[in-house]
């Protein structure tokens, strides 16, 4: 990301919009950094090279969690 890291910008929505469902779409396959996104707000994790079931499957339940 340009201007901002996935972290800086998880923190930033979660105070912005806190209802936000946040979902860090990374490069990086790191267990730190996915335990980190989680700390600062995010809502889900994945790795690019995850599969499209995969992503489709945490979209699902975030919007479905959204939901309630």
């Amino acid at each position: 990301m340009p201007v901002l890291s996935c972290l800086q910008t998880a923190r930033q929505l979660r105070k912005l919009a806190p209802q936000t469902k946040i979902l860090i779409l990374s490069m990086h396959d790191s267990p730190q950094l996915a335990s980190e996104a989680i700390r600062v707000g995010a809502d889900a994790y994945l790795i690019k090279t995850e599969p499209q079931r995969k992503l489709l499957d945490t979209i699902a339940a975030l919007l479905d969690r959204a939901e309630r």
